[in-house]
């Protein structure tokens, strides 16, 4: 009971109604998310200009969402193993295809930084915080091969 002459407020209503709001935030974030990434993911794949002979570079490429605790994450990158691995431990194909030549045929940071540009340019620079992941996965055999010659 309160105070003689004072005011009982019942807050559950506006607990409930902040709580649903919080969910359907979260919900909208990673439906956009998850068409963001498959949007880009789909340019990835039409949009290189590299002739893939075997198709192992281009279904490499790919594109995720997800949503931890605090953040929704999308993650682009790509993985091609280097078939043809001499005795240094050659790089993936990605890592070639990204970063030699000039990062001419490059496609996966290009396409990173339209779909940063894109969220910005729709909701904002507040949405936007940390680091962008861009994941280039490397082949096994070329990490332990690099890892011997560093010693």
């Amino acid at each position: 009971m309160g105070a003689p002459g004072g005011i009982n407020v019942d807050i559950s209503v506006f607990t409930k109604a902040t709580d649903d709001l919080r969910d359907s935030v979260r919900k909208n974030t990673i439906a956009f998310a998850k068409t963001a990434a498959t949007k880009a993911q789909a340019e990835m794949r039409s949009g290189a200009s590299w002739t893939d002979h075997k198709g192992v570079a281009r279904r490499g490429l790919h594109a995720s969402a997800k949503q931890t605790s605090d953040s929704t994450q999308i993650r682009i990158g790509g993985a091609a193993p280097n078939y043809k691995r001499g005795k240094r431990g050659a790089a993936d194909y990605m890592e070639f295809l990204e970063f030699d030549h000039g990062k001419r045929y490059g496609i996966i940071f290009p396409t990173a930084d339209a779909l940063v540009d894109s969220i910005r340019e729709e909701f904002g620079n507040a949405t936007l915080y940390g680091a962008y992941n861009i994941d280039i996965q490397r082949d096994r055999a070329a990490h332990r091969m690099r890892g011997r010659k560093k010693r």
